[in-house]
């Protein structure tokens, strides 16, 4: 990724459950960092983008509360549907 001069390196593994059991998905994801050097990134492309665009950074929005979820739980549920 890169914006003028910025560069910053983008790896990136992306993983979406089509259909099934959540927990699977999960599953399959610890796996995964457990046997390749992978962690988890809380900042999407966009904001890394928009971050190296921006004269100076930008404190993150956050949602102003979260539902709970496990491994198991469906999405639907903890955005509000």
């Amino acid at each position: 990724m890169h914006f003028g001069r910025r560069r910053a390196p983008l790896n990136e593994i992306e993983i979406e459950l089509v259909e099934g059991e959540p927990g699977r998905l999960h599953e399959l994801a610890v796996s995964l960092a457990a046997d390749f050097p992978l962690s988890m990134a809380q900042v999407s492309k966009a904001e890394r983008g928009y971050a190296m665009a921006s004269p100076s950074p930008r404190k993150p929005v956050r949602a102003a509360s979260c539902r709970a979820m496990t491994p198991r739980t469906s999405g639907k549920p903890a955005l509000g549907m």
